[in-house]
């Protein structure tokens, strides 16, 4: 494939494999904690030269399973580090795609670090739930721009695999007029969207069973995650919980009329949340439902 052999390639431009831990010390600041996950903790820095905002994350080297050849060289290479530089490039397309950008990453005995963009005025989507009022044109508008991340993320062949409010990005511009939305996070993603996975994202979120191993397609399965997203967005802060859905459907979409938003709302929720994944509606079918026209 084309854009994985090019992803390779400039694998290698964005490794500091020369540098050491006081190398990479000197050249990038570290502050405070920004993000705990499963595959690493993420730390606000900036970078000495020239005080450009980055994050900085740590992934234990036990945690990396993918062996790449680098200049000749094996090293352990976390699987996010492909997947970003599929979706996003490297540093020379910093800003320019829904998905954070890495700038740069090395091997530290132990620890692998990722050193990627960290937009400013940003926070994530529970922090702006928490802090502003979502009105039905502003969650509009934060789905209709997932949707467009999601189709093209899907066009390049990764599944993120773990949509939802911790890994989305609520970036404002400096008036505070409008906003753009960043995803993050792609420790759970898989290179290929045509293939059945077994989940690996957060339970919460985990899509009906297709069947006994627990195998799941990509495509509705981020479906199903942006549902979990509008959801969350809906209700405040209450998560979405696949299992106590299932348990009452009927009276899950009960509870949510009593909510002040359209009809083209809830039936978009609907269409994500299908327990049936052949009649769910696609991500194309969702970009052009009747809430976004």
């Amino acid at each position: 494939d084309q854009r994985l052999g090019d992803a390779t390639k400039r694998m290698s431009s964005v490794f500091m494999a020369t540098k050491g831990a006081d190398d990479f010390k000197s050249e990038y600041i570290q502050s405070s904690l920004i993000g705990r996950g499963g595959f690493g903790n993420v730390y606000a820095g900036h970078r000495a030269a020239d005080s450009v905002p980055v994050a900085i994350k740590y992934v234990p080297k036990k945690l990396v399973k993918n062996v790449q050849y680098i200049n000749g060289e094996p090293y352990m290479v976390p699987n996010e580090v492909l997947l970003m530089l599929v979706t996003a490039g490297g540093p020379e397309s910093k800003g320019k795609s829904a998905a954070i950008a890495l700038l740069d990453w090395c091997d530290l005995d132990e620890q692998i670090v990722l050193v990627m963009e960290r937009p400013v005025n940003c926070r994530n989507l529970v922090s702006y739930m928490d802090q502003c009022p979502l009105q039905e044109a502003l969650l509009k508008d934060i789905m209709r721009q997932l949707v467009d991340a999601a189709i093209y993320m899907h066009s390049v062949e990764v599944f993120h695999q773990d949509i939802k409010c911790d890994n989305i990005l609520i970036e404002e511009d400096e008036e505070l007029k409008n906003i753009r939305v960043r995803v993050i996070d792609f420790g759970s993603g898989y290179l290929t969207i045509q293939k059945q996975h077994s989940l690996a994202g957060t339970v919460f979120y985990e899509p009906p069973m297709i069947n006994k191993q627990k195998i799941y397609e990509g495509s509705p399965t981020t479906v199903w995650q942006l549902g979990g997203v509008l959801y969350d967005m809906l209700v405040g802060r209450k998560r979405f919980n696949t299992q106590l859905f299932l348990l009452d459907e009927s009276k899950f979409f009960d509870d949510l009329k009593e909510l002040t938003v359209s009809e083209d709302c809830l039936n978009f929720l609907r269409m994500c949340l299908n327990i049936n994944s052949k009649e769910r509606l696609t991500l194309e079918e969702l970009r052009k439902h009747p809430w976004f026209q």
